[in-house]
């Protein structure tokens, strides 16, 4: 045992891995690490109005930035490593020129935004800050990541978490106790412009940003067709809102958004491990080791299946935890975005055959016909049955958005990353354990014990995976 933990302490991959997840879960993780705080704060009917703001923020923030953080690690093999900083130094320019011209563009047609949108100017304002902060974080994260550097990445995340928090809650109690939503929009913007700043600092003190018409071809030919899929993946996770909102009501999203609340758990950790293995991939594909792939991939798969059943089973109890007696309404919700909130992840490892070869339009292209069958979905079913809807529609989008990037991801290299038989047995494992928690919500022992069962049972196939794996490497 000594000896496997010296082995992982030494490991930069895992060392990168537990880095990421706990800076993710201070950066990103926000929205539940503070939900106890800010469902009391806040009136259902606030937290839709601000979690739909920042809904409108995934999507211009892609616009902004252009997507271009998506270009790094390529980058990393056609450019160079050791002109990365000055190639990341240079495309932040384009996205600081996005934003002025938003800026400008969003102040004319500011009335149009106020009667479509319901933003003011000054929302509309903050709206722009905020999305080019984002996009200048996520530039400057990409470039981390590839030196696995965490002290960096963990102090940003340390200080964002912390101001944030703390400028919330003062505005919401003190500076606007009558709109609190707006208290938590400027408390999610404020620290978010004090991190770029600090981020330019220390991109521009290394290399000095100049215009590289060669860099900015680079970076925007990847980059760009890759806008339509952010935003398709926003439309998936975040556009429901937005029609729950307009359709059904403020406080039905705010329900919503709390169950999204509960999937960010899951999600954090998934993705702090996916900016990990990432990387780790292109070296492997690069080297030719696919076989070391499929195995770790399908590892991450069977590890992702198992955390999001077990979340699903303890939903009522995160919910009195997370939120409060009023936020109960959310339970059924919660399944199915845990459900589709795996494929969404899933996703990851078939996607990263398609950015190892550059076929960025056909994950464009994917993410379409998905967001597309979203919205057309949301639009017939939630008029009908209300904002649990959404979760199933988002659902069936995800699996479809799955099934058709490992399709692409197989017709480029020849073979399956995730082996069949992993992806349905999560699916089977998902299903039972969605199952589960809707007919026995009220039952705390039933879904614990149901729990207990499907942990062991996994637990022994992981392990009769592993001696065959064993046996396999022996002959």
């Amino acid at each position: 045992m000594s000896v496997i933990l010296e082995k992982l302490k030494n490991n930069k991959i895992f060392k990168a891995s537990a880095g990421y997840t706990i800076g993710n879960y201070l950066l990103r993780g926000l929205g539940f690490i503070t939900v106890p705080i800010f469902s009391r704060l806040l009136s259902t009917a606030d937290f839709g109005i601000y979690n739909t703001f920042m809904s409108y923020e995934g999507i211009l923030y892609l616009c902004i930035g252009l997507a271009l953080h998506s270009s790094i690690k390529n980058a990393k093999y056609s450019i160079g490593q050791d002109k990365l900083d000055e190639y990341t130094s240079s495309i932040s320019i384009i996205q600081i020129i996005m934003a002025v011209i938003f800026l400008i563009v969003g102040n004319l047609i500011a009335p149009f935004l106020m009667s479509s949108l319901n933003l003011d100017r000054l929302q509309v304002c903050l709206l722009v800050i905020l999305s080019l902060c984002t996009s200048i974080l996520y530039l400057y994260q990409a470039r981390l990541v590839l030196d696995y550097d965490t002290r960096e990445y963990l102090g940003l995340s340390y200080f964002n978490a912390l101001t944030s928090v703390v400028f919330s809650i003062v505005l919401i109690v003190c500076v606007f106790p009558n709109e609190r939503y707006l208290g938590r929009i400027w408390g999610s913007v404020l620290p978010m412009i004090l991190v770029s700043i600090w981020i330019l600092y220390r991109l521009y003190t290394k290399q000095r940003p100049k215009i590289n018409v060669n860099y900015w071809k680079f970076g925007l030919k990847i980059s760009i067709p890759i806008i339509p899929h952010g935003i398709g993946q926003v439309i998936l996770t975040s556009f429901d809102r937005i029609m729950i909102t307009n359709i059904v009501g403020a406080a039905e999203a705010g329900l919503y958004s709390f169950a999204y609340t509960i999937y960010s758990i899951i999600f954090v950790a998934g993705n702090s491990l996916t900016t990990v293995f990432e990387p780790w991939a292109f070296e492997k594909l690069a080297s030719g080791e696919t076989k070391e792939l499929q195995k770790r991939s399908a590892l991450f798969i069977g590890g992702l299946a198992v955390i999001c059943a077990g979340t699903m089973l303890v939903t009522p109890e995160l919910v009195l935890i997370l939120g409060s007696k009023k936020y109960l309404a959310a339970i059924p919700a919660i399944p199915p975005v845990l459900f589709g909130g795996f494929f969404a992840m899933a996703y990851s490892m078939p996607s990263i055959i398609e950015y190892y070869y550059q076929k960025t339009t056909n994950i464009a292209i994917g993410t379409a016909i998905a967001a597309g069958l979203n919205v057309v979905l949301n639009a017939v079913m939630i008029p009908r049955f209300g904002y649990v809807a959404a979760a199933y529609t988002t659902l069936a989008s995800y699996i479809v958005y799955y099934i058709f990037h490992s399709i692409m991801a197989k017709k480029i290299c020849g073979y399956n990353i995730v082996p069949i038989r992993v992806s349905i047995g999560a699916i089977i494992l998902l299903s039972v354990s969605s199952y589960i928690t809707l007919e026995f919500s009220e039952n705390i022992f039933a879904r614990y014990l149901l729990g207990v069962v499907i942990v062991v049972l996994v637990a022994i196939l992981m392990w009769k995976m592993y001696r065959n794996n064993k046996k396999v490497e022996k002959q």
